[in-house]
């Protein structure tokens, strides 16, 4: 004896059947397990609830011609994109019809008759599609909700980057972005996504910093052992991006190993996964960013000259913070609404002097700068007006930056507000000369390794105390 049937959650299900008689044996299957099942017997009725009340599911009984179908399915999608179509069909003849009109992902067809058992089993299925359409949706607003827009922009230089932006969205040609660290970067790759005719695919971020570069390569094209150990093959992030965009963070410290396979794939499209000799055909964009001069890298030995011409080919500029001063003050009141609204909180105001000292301020941390110290305002503010009070000590000492310059130490060549800044965001700032920077907790991934060529000698490391005796000689 089988399991009776439960439903997780009650649907709303519209039923669509010139038969009555045979349309209330449905809507009874349905009713008892907690959906409410709505019969209709024409057409305009069917399409008149539809439009005042949102089903999950529209079961069409109707012998309609192809075109019929096809305005018909085409209407209850634009009133609800959500739900899920099943048309039952007379005959073989009249299934193969449907598919050619209206395609084999837009409804669920079955053959008449349909049994009590059958009617479960397709209102689960579907009921099961609804909420992975839903969740999936949800994943995604979740996560752009989370980041405010960081291109609210009057800057002419801000400006530029986004029109040359949005210029070559429409194409499938690869970009890279540079920029210092938190100019939005990865916002800006994300707008181009949005904006480009891959709107509707994947789109997946990956930071080329790793440990291991024969995981990365697993976890980038595919193939070899999982993380866990088995055998099972991993798709990768390439063919996961098939149709969509795929975001290479800090491209300048992609293994050397791998650098020819990513370039392979740019230039034709194809890419062999882990342990397979095979082609693969990819219908992926790349956008690649990054904050270190990459001209730098490949002097260092660090990354292959082909592959930095081939990013080069369309290369947007980030402007700093400090270079679009107009755009602080509308920037820090959007997030102060964005951070206020998340927290529940009334988005306050600032007050004169908070303006000025941002206005004042270097923002060696950029973007990512202003987002913290905009949530920490509104968390520790719990008056209407945010005011100095309210801002980090280095705000409300900041020296006054002249002709777009930034506090520099003269003796160490060091940017020496950018260090006191690196070290409220995590970030660290090595020798001026590189401008290599990463987290704190992977600034060695930095070093050359001894297996690609003999390291630096004037590589060091100024903010920790392992290199205090090379720092002394020197």
């Amino acid at each position: 004896m089988g399991a009776e049937y439960r439903p997780i959650v009650a649907l709303r299900i519209l039923v669509l059947d010139p038969n009555a008689r045979e349309g209330e044996v449905i809507q009874q299957w349905l009713t008892p397990h907690g959906h409410c099942a709505v019969l209709k017997t024409t057409i305009p009725q069917a399409l008149e609830e539809a439009v005042t009340h949102a089903f999950d599911i529209v079961i069409l009984c109707w012998r309609l011609g192809s075109a019929q179908q096809l305005e018909v399915v085409k209407h209850l999608r634009r009133e609800s994109p959500w739900t899920q179509i099943v048309i039952v069909c007379p005959s073989i003849d009249s299934m193969q019809a449907t598919t050619d009109a209206i395609g084999s992902g837009d409804a669920e067809l079955v053959m008449r008759p349909i049994t009590r058992p059958q009617a479960e089993f397709i209102v689960r299925t579907a009921a099961g599609r609804l909420r992975l359409r839903r969740n999936t949706e949800a994943m995604r607003v979740t996560m752009d909700r989370r980041t405010p827009s960081s291109w609210v922009s009057g800057s002419p230089a801000a400006q530029q980057a986004i029109d040359l932006a949005k210029q070559l969205a429409s194409s499938r040609a690869s970009v890279l972005l540079c920029g210092e660290p938190g100019t939005g970067k990865r916002c800006l790759g994300r707008m181009i996504h949005d904006w480009s005719p891959r709107a509707d695919g994947p789109f997946v971020a990956m930071h080329c910093r790793t440990e291991s570069p024969d995981l990365f390569e697993a976890e980038l094209f595919g193939g070899g052992d999982s993380p866990s150990g088995t055998s099972a093959e991993l798709s990768g992030f390439v063919a996961l991006c098939e149709h969509g965009t795929l975001l290479l963070e800090e491209v300048g410290l992609l293994p050397k190993s791998l650098q020819p396979r990513l370039l392979q794939l740019l230039r034709s499209q194809e890419y062999e996964r882990r342990g397979d000799w095979r082609m693969r055909q990819a219908d992926v964009r790349i956008i690649a960013t990054s904050s270190i001069d990459l001209a730098e890298v490949v002097k260092r030995g660090l990354l292959c000259p082909e592959l930095m011409a081939t990013l080069e080919s369309i290369r947007i500029d980030l402007p700093p913070l400090r270079e679009r001063r107009e755009d602080i003050i509308p920037l820090a009141n959007a997030y102060l609404k964005f951070y206020a609204h998340e927290a529940d909180r009334k988005a306050g105001t600032l007050a004169p002097e908070a303006m000025d000292a941002l206005q004042e301020y270097s923002w060696p941390g950029n973007l990512r700068e202003l987002h913290n110290v905009m949530e920490r305002a509104v968390i520790s503010g719990e008056s209407a007006v945010i005011g100095l009070g309210h801002l980090p000590l280095d705000l409300r000492s900041a020296p006054a930056v002249v002709a777009g310059t930034v506090a520099t130490s003269v003796a160490s060549g060091v940017d020496t507000t950018r260090v006191a800044a690196a070290r409220r965001a995590d970030v660290v700032v090595a020798d001026a000369r590189t401008h290599l920077v990463g987290p704190r907790h992977n600034r060695r991934h930095l070093r050359p390794k001894k297996a690609d060529h003999a390291p630096d000698p004037n590589w060091r490391d100024d903010s920790g105390p392992r290199n205090r005796e090379a720092q002394t000689a020197a």
